[in-house]
């Protein structure tokens, strides 16, 4: 807090926050007291889970401020998890999110790092607008440790390389709800919390258009990871495809080596329709036209970014984009069954060998 006079302490009964007024400085919160209540009972434990707090859902927004702004830290947007260590683990902690009927939603897990060693911690899933990186790997120093999980699902299939221009692989926010989170440390359950997911007060959204936005944001987030399987599926081919070309050195197995290098483009072909190959940097959409993962991803953006029901436009784009991928994906599916298939047997009947001894200089 800032130096100034400190007017009103007030204790808010029902979130159980010290509220505290400034003269002219606004006024500061300090969350979750019940973790002070506890405090003296976790010291006494090898490792304890305090009761989150119940959570507000926001759609977010803002902009960021440099580090130097005189300003104060708003609470951060997700499920605040607080639990204690007397010691660092042996192995790894783990905290996992269930819904109310106890199915796992996520899982996070953390495990002590070397000296010198930096890890991501954070929110658990990240912000649409990006990539859409790893889970976060939960601290685990020795006392107080907090974990922020954004009520997000497990994020969409990843690509080496991927870069997207307004979308993410981030997973869909979870419908305002009852959830628990469970503790455990190098394989010991140490507890189980139960705690609420509230929806913003503020605004009318009722349930049933929390539950149509993630019924779709499942949907979109199902369908790009199937879009970047098959992706990686025509990467894996083209390299096999790649490797068995330079071992086949002969005149007679120019017709395999042709027959791979087509087989190869027919792939290139689906993934160039499937993701913008070009791309290479972060401007490079300027020059490159995005493709279906990256439109899809974009729906995304659009559909999480407000706590309201989807459009009917949001529906009509999601299908009109599943249904181009739905075609290159049953192209990827006949060249397997065809081309591929018809040149495996080919391979087989030249009796050539499948791991071949490296030649001398």
């Amino acid at each position: 807090m800032p130096i100034v006079s400190i007017t009103d302490l007030a204790f808010h009964k029902r979130d159980k926050d010290l509220v505290v007024a400034t003269q002219g400085r606004s006024f500061y919160v300090l969350d979750n007291l019940p973790i002070l209540y506890d405090w003296a009972n976790a010291q006494n434990r090898d490792a304890f889970l305090f009761k989150p707090e119940e959570a507000y859902r926001q759609a977010g927004g803002g902009f960021p401020l440099p580090k130097t702004a005189t300003v104060g830290t708003n609470p951060p947007n997700g499920a605040v998890v607080n639990y204690y260590l007397k010691a660092k683990p042996q192995k790894e902690i783990v905290l996992e999110f269930l819904d109310s009927s106890g199915k796992t939603i996520r899982k996070f897990t953390g495990k002590p790092l070397a000296e010198g060693e930096q890890s991501a911690q954070g929110g658990g899933g990240g912000r649409r607008g990006g990539g859409g990186g790893e889970d976060p790997n939960l601290p685990t120093e020795v006392g107080l440790n907090q974990f922020v999980w954004n009520y997000r699902q497990p994020s969409a299939t990843n690509i080496p390389g991927l870069i997207l221009w307004g979308g993410s692989l981030a997973g869909g926010r979870v419908v305002p709800g009852n959830y628990q989170v469970r503790f455990s440390v190098d394989g010991k359950a140490i507890g189980t919390e139960n705690f609420a997911v509230k929806a913003d007060p503020r605004i009318p959204t009722t349930q049933e258009e929390f539950q149509k936005q993630f019924d779709l944001m499942s949907k979109i987030n199902s369908k790009l990871s199937e879009t970047h399987d098959a992706v990686l599926e025509v990467r894996d081919t083209k390299k096999q495809l790649e490797d068995l070309s330079e071992r086949m050195k002969s005149p007679d197995q120019k017709d395999l080596r042709d027959r791979a290098a087509e087989i190869a483009k027919k792939l290139s072909s689906v993934e160039e329709e499937l993701n913008q190959t070009k791309i290479k940097s972060g401007q490079d959409a300027l020059n490159y036209p995005i493709k279906l993962n990256n439109k899809l991803a974009a729906l995304g953006a659009s559909v999480d970014g407000s706590d309201s029901a989807p459009t009917q436009q949001s529906f009509d784009v999601y299908n009109d984009l599943t249904a181009k991928i739905d075609v290159q994906l049953a192209r990827l599916a006949e060249i397997k069954s065809k081309d591929v298939a018809e040149f495996n047997r080919e391979y087989a009947a030249k009796n050539l060998p499948v791991i071949i001894g490296r030649s001398k200089q």
